[in-house]
């Protein structure tokens, strides 16, 4: 067995052989009959020439396809993204968001001026308010009566005179004290109270007028209604009155006066 494979294999390489080397002999003889400078030249030809004419057929198959309809072709079929389709809407969008931002910004700038505007106006008003306030405040001090007593107020002007000036002068002042006298003017009278232990006396000056409906008897040391002549007030009897500070002479002196808690006018019956 191994023996007939063996002559077969070795049949086949020698037939190969001789049908090679037939092959070679002939174009080594139809080369011979070929002149030797030609020989050189077709040996060039086929060594250049072969890989030019490949490379020079792979570019005519690159440009088979390379014409203008073909290319505008190519380019038609270009797909365009979505996001660059859209691209003119959305700046268009954007210039009107723009726009629409600046008048808004515009409207607020207006608006916040206004404001400005306002908020000084009331702190204007804030400051007059104040400013009225604080006179209020003071004519409050100078109409709110300062209750003291007669013995208080004599005993301040008599120690120092200026300090009692700057603590009571101009003031509207409510003084209670004792009746040591009256008197009777032409257009005011007076009625005058005593402090404790001194020999000054406060003065007040009630004037004579259609709301002052009571007259002096002096003499008779009496306060009474000029209607029914009716005693109101005598010495010695404690009153409270209400009028401004106008300083100190010879006494403690208090103007536009007006007695307090004097009894009420009977009513008269028809």
């Amino acid at each position: 067995m191994w023996c007939l494979y063996w002559r077969w294999t070795v049949a086949r390489m020698w037939t190969r052989n001789q049908f090679t080397s037939a092959r070679s002999d002939a174009t080594l003889a139809a080369m011979r009959m070929v002149r030797p400078d030609f020989r050189v030249a077709m040996l060039a030809a086929v060594f250049v020439g072969a890989p030019l004419w490949a490379a020079t057929a792979e570019d005519e198959k690159k440009d088979s396809g390379g014409s203008l309809g073909d290319l505008f072709k190519k380019v038609k079929d270009i797909k365009v993204p979505d996001s660059v389709a859209t691209l003119p809407g959305q700046l268009t969008e954007l210039k009107d968001a723009y726009l629409k931002t600046a008048q808004t910004v515009e409207e607020l700038s207006k608006k916040v001026d206004h404001l400005n505007e306002e908020v000084a106006a009331l702190k204007a008003d804030n400051e007059q308010l104040h400013e009225a306030l604080d006179d209020k405040r003071v004519r409050d001090d100078l109409t709110q009566a300062a209750e003291v007593t007669s013995g208080e107020l004599i005993e301040a002007y008599g120690g120092d005179a200026g300090a009692a000036d700057t603590a009571w002068k101009g003031r509207f002042l409510k003084v209670s004290g004792p009746v040591e006298r009256f008197e009777s003017g032409t257009q005011e009278d007076y009625i005058f109270l005593r402090g404790v232990g001194s020999g000054a006396l406060v003065r007040c000056a009630v004037k004579r007028n259609a709301t002052n409906d009571t007259d002096i008897i002096a003499t008779q040391g009496r306060l009474v209604r000029r209607e029914d002549r009716s005693t109101l007030l005598t010495v010695g009897q404690p009153v409270t009155i209400t009028g401004t500070c106008a300083g100190a002479e010879l006494n403690v002196m208090l103007e536009n006066c007006r007695i307090e808690n004097l009894p009420a006018r009977a009513k008269v019956v028809k």
